[in-house]
């Protein structure tokens, strides 16, 4: 069986803010899918993409204690840590990102478990949820949570319909795709 888990709060509101003040001012760009071209359609978000940096290793450590834990305690995957950095991602009234999962080509064939942080306080926005297909299952709105599933897992950002949602959202890879 494939589980969705949710760590709790693993960022404080400070660290949330902290982390919007860092990127939420930088320059964005639209969120391509999977063949690298802007579908308003399919994907509705600003995006960027952030590398390790000595600013914001903090980030990735405890992005690293999460899916570790979760690997250990349930999936059990072959992995080598984090690859491609981490998204940070704005949706605006109207943001959105229909059924997808995580994988892909080239690089995005290793991904293995991804990460979504909700950075935003819930009471900023409406709509914006993340749900995982079929169950149509959604996950709870918490600042500072962390919602840890397998890469090939269907989900969605359902659409922004007041205020701003932003995340960031992280995968951890793999030698060899599935294992």
């Amino acid at each position: 069986m494939h589980e969705v888990l949710l760590s709790g709060t693993v960022f404080s509101p400070e660290d949330c803010q902290r982390i919007l003040e860092m990127y939420s001012f930088r320059e964005f760009e639209d969120g391509l899918i999977q063949d690298n071209r802007a579908d308003f359609s399919t994907r509705k978000s600003q995006i960027q993409f952030i590398p390790p940096e000595d600013d914001n290793l903090w980030i990735f450590e405890r992005l690293q204690d999460v899916a570790t834990h979760a690997n250990n305690q349930t999936f059990n995957f072959d992995l080598d840590g984090f690859r491609e950095g981490f998204q940070f991602a704005k949706y605006e009234i109207g943001g959105h990102y229909t059924w997808h999962c995580d994988l892909g080509h080239n690089e995005r064939m290793l991904r293995k478990i991804s990460m979504t942080v909700q950075l935003s306080p819930e009471e900023s926005y409406e709509g914006g949820q993340l749900e995982f297909f079929p169950a149509r299952f959604a996950v709870p709105r918490q600042q500072g949570m962390v919602c840890v599933f397998p890469s090939f897992m269907a989900h969605r950002v359902a659409p922004i319909t007041k205020g701003i949602r932003y995340s960031l959202v992280s995968w951890v890879a793999g030698h060899d795709p599935f294992r």
